[in-house]
This record gives structure tokens, sequence and C-alpha cells, in this order.
């Protein structure tokens, strides 16, 4: 025999809002924190590539790092971001192995060489945290 209780209907939307919502609520926030994390992650892809091709038209230490910093500034200073960390690393090879970049290979060949760009950031979330985003590129010069 149903009870008066279970005949009450009046308020079923409200409490049913009441536990789909903050669900929403938080399905919402973290899509939020993936977007800007991918964001992000594309403008720390797209900042390695301008370093690398800055490193391709012109590396030497000396006029590097200017271009370096106006780089920077460009991609993540003037927006009020903080920089991410940049790391370059300069190899020559021959044949996948690493060597002296002023001798010649076991070949006769000029060895390779390779600067490895590796940058990365935190990018803070509301939902999620802090994560770690980074981009590498390795670039050969000759």
């Amino acid at each position: 025999m149903p009870s008066s209780f279970t005949r009450y209907t009046h308020g079923v939307a409200a409490i049913e809002f009441a536990i789909v919502v903050p669900v929403l609520i938080l399905l919402v926030i973290g899509l939020f924190d993936l977007a800007v994390r991918e964001s992000e992650q594309m403008l720390l892809d797209q900042y390695t590539r301008s370093i690398a091709s800055n490193v391709v038209a012109n590396y030497d230490q000396a006029s590097f790092a200017p271009l370096q910093a106006e780089i920077t500034d460009e991609f993540y200073l003037s927006r009020g971001a903080t920089a991410p960390t940049l790391g370059l690393n300069e190899q020559c090879l021959c044949q996948s192995i690493v060597s002296d970049c002023y001798a010649l290979c076991s070949d006769d060949n000029i060895p390779a060489r390779v600067v490895s760009i590796s940058a990365t950031t935190v990018v803070s979330g509301k939902l999620l945290g802090d994560l770690n985003a980074s981009s590498n590129l390795d670039v050969k010069l000759r």
C-alpha cells in the first residue's frame, strides 16, 4: 500500500537539479582547465618553433641572446605571463654518435651540428592543479 510520502512528487525536479548541478559545474571547470592547458601547450610549441627558426637563421651565442629575449617578450612577457625555462644543447654527430665538432667523421664527412631546444613551463589550473607543459625540438644545422 503506497504511503502519502511516495505519492508526493512536488520538488523532485529541484532535488534532481541539486544533485546534478555540482557534477556539471565540476565538469565545466575541468574542461576549462584542460582547454587552458592545451592552449598553453600550443603556445609553448609555437615559442619553441620560433626559437628554432632563429637558431637556424643565425646561431651564435652573441647574436642569439637578444633574439631569445625578444621572442620571449613577444610570446609571454607582453601578456603578463611567466616565461618558460629554455634549454639549448649543442652537439655534433657522426652517424648518430657524439663527436668533436671540428674533426672529420670516420667517413671523411663533416659532423652534423644539432641543437636541441627544450622549453618547460607550469600551467596552473583551478581543478586539476599545476600541470607541466614541455616542448622539445632538435634542429640540424649542417
